[in-house]
């Protein structure tokens, strides 16, 4: 099994070395022709892997959510941030919570929390009135 993922990227790499030279031309295709393409393509994707309209129709509303995200200039990396980091982080808290005894006040005793709790307190407060120096001067 492993030769044979070895043999894949090989075959993978000498196809690619050939083909370098027309992954440009990808980037001169207009937005108007691509967008419907990878449409169809998302479309035909997710009924292809669950086979039910429910997962079509949750894809639409995620899609229409990051468009209002992307109309209000939401950065992206904060959202993929938590979306991946989320289960991990709700385990360990899980499991931290278990091994205090469900004492949540344990999480604030420590110098080194408390150092930490202040400088997202401090971001938090420096992002506001930085935004609000900025409305206010405009």
């Amino acid at each position: 099994m492993v030769a044979s993922m070895y043999f894949g990227n090989f075959l993978l790499l000498l196809i690619n070395i050939k083909m370098i030279r027309h992954f440009p031309k990808l980037l001169s295709i207009p937005g108007w022709v691509l967008m419907p393409m990878i449409v169809v393509i998302s479309f035909v994707s997710v009924y292809a892997v669950s086979q039910s309209l429910i997962s079509l129709l949750i894809m639409v509303l995620i899609s229409f959510f990051a468009y209002g995200l992307r109309k209000f200039n939401y950065p992206l990396a904060p959202l993929i941030l938590g979306y991946v980091l989320g289960k991990p982080f709700e385990d360990n808290f899980r499991l931290a919570l278990t091994i205090s005894g469900g004492d949540v006040a344990k999480f604030m005793q420590s110098p080194t929390t408390m150092f930490l709790w202040s400088c997202v307190l401090f971001s938090i407060l420096l992002k506001v009135a930085l935004q609000w120096r900025r409305d206010f001067r405009s």
